[in-house]
């Protein structure tokens, strides 16, 4: 790394990295090679295949709930356990580093812009648990058994929110805030959309 980067940031890639070497690596496995910081980095990661064009197929209700599993894990800043048909399952080494590559490529640009701001109040409890929830639903919606494409929202909102409570960047949680309630109102409109035309069909059959 040439430029001056965010030291977090950083360290994180080198951390991945360096799991991502192992053969058979288990979501068990990947928590342990994390450490204490584990709750943040693990939402990061795992949010990462579904903003790349080349995402993990099949894996959305997996990663959304391990992003559940440690969003409510990081509210009282404890370890995160998962259960063990969670914990046993393997990760495609080989394409979670394609990820987080053409990530890292974008991130890199804007990391500049990303910096401690408002440490108290994204530090605080009340602060740390509004945002924990906003990540704990949107993981919740990129488990659903939803059409392809639409795993990006809800993975961006983790990643924006996960990197703000990793930089400790209070400006950077209200833009996730933002983009989640984005989310909401889309997903809200697109499940009226659909729940009109089921019952336009249905009418309709029924004639």
């Amino acid at each position: 790394m040439k430029n001056k980067t965010s030291s977090t940031l950083s360290l994180i890639f080198e951390t991945i990295g360096l799991s991502l070497k192992k053969e058979n690596l288990t979501v068990s496995d990947f928590f342990q090679d994390l450490g204490e910081r584990s709750h943040a980095i693990v939402i990061f990661v795992f949010s990462l295949p579904f903003l790349t064009p080349f995402p993990i197929p099949g894996l959305s209700i997996l990663f959304g709930a391990v992003i559940m599993f440690s969003s409510f894990a990081m509210i009282f800043n404890i370890p995160i356990k998962v259960p063990h048909y969670l914990g046993k399952r393997s990760i495609s080494s080989h394409k979670m580093a394609s990820a987080i590559a053409y990530i890292s490529k974008y991130l890199w640009r804007v990391e500049k812009l990303i910096h401690p701001r408002g440490e108290y109040l994204i530090q605080h409890f009340l602060g740390r648990t509004f945002f924990c929830l906003l990540i704990f639903f949107s993981g919740f919606i990129l488990a659903l058994p939803l059409p392809p494409g639409t795993n990006f929202p809800p993975a961006f909102v983790c990643l924006i929110l996960a990197i703000a409570l990793l930089e400790k960047d209070f400006l950077l949680a209200i833009i996730g805030t933002i983009g989640f309630i984005t989310m909401t109102f889309l997903f809200s409109s697109l499940s009226q959309y659909v729940i009109n035309l089921i019952l336009k069909y249905a009418d309709f059959f029924r004639l």
